[in-house]
């Protein structure tokens, strides 16, 4: 590769690097206030790289150190920020997952209670069974006591036109 392209690959690398900044202001001003977006950290790891890269090239050893250092501190943030989201996930699945128990607490409590006014209402039902049947015999022997009471009433008839024809 000739000078030419290694001094591309540099002001690549420092172009890259130097986006990091005007992505994390454009974020900032959107979102009003000062914020380090996910894009600022692969910026950093990218042009870290590409410079690292070029360092070597150039044998420069303060330069070497300086990209390698950062390099690792980008990667780091970023195992961070996704050890963060994965506990948010995580306490939000947790969250869900209490709501969904609660939810289900409340449906056996109401099938509980289902199932005891069914019990009620059928205990209701055999009593009116039972008082159906009791007011059943009760009417046959009315009805028994009435054919009684006309045979009767036609005996006392019967005596009474006897008494007058007499």
């Amino acid at each position: 590769m000739t000078a030419t392209w290694w001094l591309a690959v540099g002001f690549a690398g420092q172009a890259l690097f130097g986006a990091r900044f005007i992505i994390q202001w454009i974020v900032s001003e959107k979102k009003g206030e000062s914020t380090i977006p996910l894009a600022f950290w692969y910026c950093s790891i990218g042009g870290s790289i590409v410079l690292l890269t070029y360092a070597i090239y150039k044998e420069d050893p303060v330069f070497i150190v300086g990209q390698s250092l950062g390099s690792i501190i980008y990667v780091r943030n970023l195992v961070l920020i996704d050890q963060k989201k994965r506990r948010a996930r995580a306490a939000e699945m947790e969250s869900n997952a209490a709501e969904l128990e609660r939810k289900a607490t409340e449906m056996e409590n109401n099938a509980a209670e289902m199932e005891n006014s069914a019990a009620e209402l059928k205990n209701n039902a055999a009593e009116m069974e039972s008082n159906a049947a009791e007011l059943e015999s009760d009417a046959a022997e009315l009805e028994s006591n009435a054919a009684e009471l006309r045979s009767n009433a036609a005996e006392l008839r019967s005596n009474a036109a006897g008494l007058r024809s007499s």
